[in-house]
């Protein structure tokens, strides 16, 4: 973020509005539906234009994965997304800018100097709690849910408190929680989420007779949380909106080909790998041949690898959140089983994704071991190749 964004953002005085003022609310609806409709797009461009001049090629800060592709894959997802659940134009219009704006602030601590495979670390928060400080509100996701704030309550015809508030929690309900090596049946302990998909619940004991039980677990928990508060009925329903929003964000596993799946989960691994996007080390990498040239391509293959064997278990998890939000929906009759389906439909690439990453980690195991006989700087240069690095995307 720009400095001079940033002290707009602490300049700003924001007003609550409840209505629209009383000159538009007298408009006929259909003109003030193409107004409505015309703010959102101004928006939407807005927070897809900040996001690229940061984030994309030639930003101040370029990404790999966090690139203006993101967004602009995330609309076409939520749009089937919104389709299913069956949203109003006004609805999807909140979604639209949610997602234009949810990943317009990702500040981070660098990746320590001088360690090869050293990661940056996000500055995540959507609430006070969720830093052990009681600053998560100044985290990543609260402040990409402010700029769209501001901008929102700047617009004509105004949006309400309450499209407001519900394009917000769309932006914090993208806040993760990750948990590393966590065991597949301990999120599911009654195996009622099983039951829901036997294909998947197959596949899971599929994977435990080959030795993978544990995975990477991300959880949206404000979005998790008050599902589970509805499901008790200690919450009122939760918009589709957010409940989209979320969705889409971490949907690869579920809704997207193969081939996209990796892409995406290859360049979150050199987004987060800040000293790999260092051309000056990658080319050492690549070409050096003193010892600590080797010892340094051994650890970034360790890496690699462990990345490619986590993908599997990753893709459990997602699927099986993906279970227990229609589970959570279902406790309080907040989904129609012609909706289920919907959205079954959609995120339907669950169990394959997960079968073909494992044979994906499998086989590129195999084949750098192979190409090891050409020259452990070969294999290196085989195995980065096939996770799509490629030198011009350094920086």
């Amino acid at each position: 973020m720009s400095k001079e964004t940033a002290d707009k953002v602490k300049r700003e005085q924001v007003v609550p509005t409840t209505k629209r003022v009383t000159a538009e609310a007298a408009l006929p609806p259909e003109v003030l539906e193409t107004a409505f409709m015309q703010a959102v797009r101004q928006i939407e461009q807005a927070g897809l234009k900040f996001h690229a001049e940061i984030h994309h090629e030639n930003g101040l800060d370029r990404k790999l994965y966090h690139d203006l592709d993101h967004p602009t894959t995330l609309e076409k997802r939520a749009r089937l997304t919104a389709k299913a659940l069956e949203l109003t134009p006004e609805q999807y219009g909140i979604v639209r800018m949610a997602i234009a704006f949810h990943d317009t602030v990702i500040a981070y601590e660098q990746a320590t100097p001088g360690v090869v495979t050293a990661t940056i670390k996000r500055k995540r928060g959507a609430l006070p709690e969720d830093a052990p400080d009681g600053k998560g509100d100044e985290g990543n996701e609260a402040r990409s849910a402010q700029l769209l704030e501001i901008e929102m309550r700047h617009a004509s015809p105004p949006f309400t408190v309450e499209q407001i508030k519900i394009a917000m929690l769309a932006i914090h309900a993208t806040y993760v929680v990750p948990e590393f090596n966590k065991d597949f049946t301990s999120y599911d302990r009654e195996g009622k989420l099983a039951e829901q998909n036997t294909e998947l619940a197959a596949l899971i004991n599929e994977l435990k007779g080959q030795h993978i039980t544990t995975g990477s677990l991300f959880s949206q928990v404000h979005l998790e949380r008050t599902l589970e508060k509805r499901a008790s009925g200690q919450s009122e329903k939760v918009a589709r909106e957010v409940i989209i929003t979320a969705l889409v964000d971490l949907g690869a596993a579920g809704c997207a080909h193969p081939e996209e799946f990796f892409k995406e989960g290859d360049e979150e691994f050199w987004e987060l790998y800040g000293n790999l996007r260092n051309k000056n080390i990658m080319s050492r990498l690549q070409t050096g041949t003193e010892k600590n040239d080797v010892q340094d391509r051994k650890k970034v293959v360790m890496e690699l690898t462990k990345w490619l064997d986590g993908q599997p278990g990753f893709a459990v998890f997602q699927a099986l959140r993906f279970e227990k939000i229609i589970y959570l929906l279902k406790q309080q009759n907040d989904i129609t089983k012609k909706e289920e389906q919907a959205l079954r439909d959609q995120f339907n690439q669950f169990t394959h994704n997960i079968r073909t990453a494992r044979d994906r980690a499998g086989r590129l195991k195999s084949e750098y071991n192979t190409q090891l006989a050409r020259g452990e700087k070969e294999a290196f240069t085989f195995l980065i190749d096939s996770m799509h690095y490629t030198l011009e995307e350094t920086t």
